[in-house]
């Protein structure tokens, strides 16, 4: 894979530029810091420090300036970063082609689990069955995990939890079976992409996410959590990564239960396709594996996210 269209020193090409640059992701959080006091505690040259700063600055990620010294911009992602195990934030980007791309190089290198990609924006973001997501700067969240063997659930229901993760950070909307949040209105607000890497066995699995955030002009169908309720960008990934955290410990029928309890379509009539034949019946709940399972005419189906589109609620 090429490496992505940034110039050094935004994109580290060795492991060791790497562990620096994700390293002065966490030193620039909190108050303002003079470039000496982070370079000391980085063990990095202040002058090779500060030249690495404006190059970031200037090519677009939202850090500030000022007599007090750096920082991240209060509204920044990572301004506010906690310490778990999920989402060691690994790189940060102003832009780029695709984080899923991006993490997918990073986990054939040897990164650990929970290791984080995040951009401002993306220019080839993606969504279930290939769709364009549309990932502009600044707007919203746009990130992508890596999970490694051994995983507590099978992945779909490790993508149901990311799901669950979101609506409880975002704070409102319901879920979609299999992996989108919605508005109060229906419109969607974030979505879920599950990757898996295989070798004979599962190598790694990539959860993507996006959040719309900001109120504004987004394509028909879509909306931002900003347009129900004031939020943070660094609160919004502190919150979902420390959410993530906690369900990581939970066992799958608890993530399958909340799931359920957070679902729009519970019991309601719903129609899929699948195989290019329409399905109709009614909701009935989730399967171990992650299944919807849906009562229809012919009887009961139990539908895996990578057999069907889904076309949504039937009047």
């Amino acid at each position: 894979m090429a490496t992505p269209p940034v110039p050094s020193p935004l994109w580290p090409e060795t492991a060791a530029a790497l562990s620096e640059h994700s390293a002065l992701l966490r030193a620039l959080g909190g108050p303002p810091k003079p470039v000496p006091e982070i370079a000391a505690r980085l063990s990095r040259p202040a002058e090779s420090l500060a030249q690495t700063l404006r190059a970031w600055k200037s090519a677009g990620l939202p850090l500030r300036a000022g007599p007090a010294g750096w920082s991240w911009h209060p509204e920044c992602p990572v301004a506010d970063l906690p310490q778990t195990s999920l989402g060691a934030v690994t790189g940060y980007l102003p832009s780029c082609a695709s984080t899923q791309d991006l993490l997918a190089e990073l986990a054939r290198r040897g990164a650990p689990h929970g290791s984080l990609i995040l951009s401002e924006a993306q220019t080839a973001g993606r969504g279930r069955l290939g769709r364009r997501w549309v990932a502009r700067a600044g707007e919203g969240l746009y990130l992508s995990l890596l999970l490694r063997p051994p995983l507590p659930a099978p992945p779909p229901v490790l993508s149901l939890m990311a799901a669950v993760a979101l609506q409880e950070s975002c704070g409102l909307g319901s879920l979609k079976w299999p992996n989108d949040l919605l508005d109060p209105s229906g419109k969607k607000l974030a979505g879920i992409l599950l990757e898996a890497r295989w070798s004979g066995e599962l190598d790694f699995l990539l959860i993507g996410i996006g959040v719309n955030v900001r109120a504004g002009s987004w394509p028909d169908g879509a909306a931002a959590v900003g347009a129900w309720r004031w939020v943070n960008r660094a609160r919004l990934l502190r919150s979902l990564l420390e959410s993530l955290e906690c369900w990581w410990g939970k066992p799958p029928e608890a993530v399958l239960r909340r799931w359920w309890e957070l679902s729009a379509h519970r019991g309601k009539p719903v129609a899929l396709r699948r195989a290019g034949v329409l399905l109709t019946g009614l909701a009935d709940g989730l399967e171990p594996d992650g299944s919807l399972r849906v009562i229809g005419a012919n009887g009961t189906a139990r539908i895996s996210a990578g057999e069907v589109a889904w076309i949504g609620g039937l009047e």
